[in-house]
């Protein structure tokens, strides 16, 4: 119950249980990697698999290089994209040359 007499919402109960708890902000990158397709588009998508978030982070595998050169030209535009989905969570995003998990 808040202090005003009225009882708390669940939703904000959660809310600050998990940031108390430090799994909102996992949350957070684990939308990141589910938005990735919208923010990229279905062409990209289908080149690259984010697989990674660390200290802000996004590490994302990338099909070839040709793709690995033009996703770096691309890389600040995904990064605001990203970040006016889940609120700055992406501070950089690191592309590396390797195949996508469901093509090994």
């Amino acid at each position: 119950m808040k202090r005003d007499g009225f009882p708390s919402r669940v939703g904000e109960i959660l809310e600050r249980t998990f940031e108390k708890l430090g799994i909102a902000k996992k949350m957070k990158e684990q939308r990141i990697l589910k938005l990735w397709r919208k923010a990229v588009g279905e062409r990209i998508s289908q080149h690259t698999h984010p697989f990674l978030i660390r200290k802000g982070v996004l590490f994302v595998r990338v099909d070839s290089s040709v793709w690995l050169a033009q996703l770096n030209y691309l890389k600040e535009d995904i990064i605001y994209k990203l970040n006016r989905e889940e609120e700055g969570v992406i501070k950089d995003i690191y592309f590396r040359l390797g195949a996508r998990e469901n093509d090994t």
